[in-house]
This record gives structure tokens, C-alpha cells and sequence, in this order.
């Protein structure tokens, strides 16, 4: 009767096999520069919506003071 192996034995043993698990490394780059792109268009858009509501709705409080 074999010894039970540790998770950390059947993960490297299934590891070593190629072509079962996938290969995310090639699409790493991607992924990131897509992230980049979305989080900039993001603030870009946030940006250009606080500068037109502060030209559209001027701040009033220093002719009251």
C-alpha cells in the first residue's frame, strides 16, 4: 500500500505533467495593459466630468464671504 501523498506532493507531481494546467503567463501582458487602459479611460472620464460641473456650476461661497 502506497504512503498518502501531501497536497503539496500531488500538486507537483500534476504540476510536472505538461499541458495540464494552463498557461497564464502568455496572456499576462494582456491582461495588464487592458486593466491600465480601463482604469485610465476611468479617471479620464472622471476628470472631464469634474472640470464641466465645475465650469457649468461655478463655487458661489467666496461672493458670500
Amino acid at each position: 500500500m502506497p504512503l498518502p501523498q501531501t497536497l503539496d506532493q500531488i500538486v507537483r507531481k500534476d504540476m510536472a505533467k505538461t499541458g495540464t494546467w494552463l498557461d497564464l503567463q502568455v496572456n499576462t501582458e494582456s491582461i495588464a495593459v487592458e486593466m491600465g487602459e480601463a482604469i485610465l479611460e476611468d479617471l479620464s472620464e472622471d476628470i472631464i466630468i469634474s472640470c464641466t460641473t465645475a465650469i457649468s456650476e461655478p463655487d458661489h461661497s467666496a461672493l458670500l464671504a
